[in-house]
């Protein structure tokens, strides 16, 4: 396979998740880190990739998931907490995924995403540092700027049909990732 040859995820895989003790030998769950794309339709696609959650840590669908500092493997994967604020995601959980489970995380292209505070069309996002799990546009709006450093910067824009969320709690929210996390 070429370098920049991706296997395809169907939209009904992409919520499965599974046991990896149970040595399933399916190709469609895909190795841990195994990249893959999902057409969406009409031109939309998402990049996907293999995670596994932290033996103590399960995720919901559209939580943001950070890399685990508690786990020696580098696709480990554990949610966002308040303290991440401003660091790059590893991906958004593309389905509930139970502790020590393998699933998929989108990484690149269309997700949707938890996103706290007031959100206008084209602002930056960045993880909360007031709800966990969440992302939020509370860092400023400019990229590349004293109030968003391009050291600690990433671009994900919010998709014009569905900008505004809910300020007092975080809400589910189509997003694009511009560029690849994980």
């Amino acid at each position: 396979m070429g370098l920049s040859t991706f296997g395809v995820v169907s939209a009904g895989t992409l919520t499965d998740t599974w046991d990896p003790a149970a040595g399933s030998t399916s190709i469609a769950q895909g190795e841990l880190g195994a990249i893959s794309v999902m057409h969406r339709g009409a031109g939309q696609f998402s990049i996907v990739k293999v995670v596994q959650m932290h033996a103590t840590t399960r995720c919901s669908v559209s939580n943001v998931l950070m890399h685990s500092t508690a786990s020696a493997g580098s696709e480990i994967s554990t949610v966002a907490i308040t303290a991440n604020e401003g660091q790059i995601p590893k991906g958004i959980a593309a389905a509930s995924i139970a502790s020590g489970r393998r699933g998929y995380a989108v990484i690149g292209g269309i997700a949707t995403a938890f996103v706290s505070g007031m959100g206008t069309v084209a602002q930056f996002l960045s993880v909360s540092g007031s709800t966990a799990a969440a992302l939020t546009i509370n860092h400023g709006s400019g990229f590349g700027t004293a109030t968003l450093p391009l050291t600690s910067s990433f671009a994900i824009v919010a998709r014009t049909d569905q900008a505004a969320t809910n300020a007092a709690s975080a809400a589910a929210m189509q997003i694009y990732i511009l560029g690849l996390w994980g």
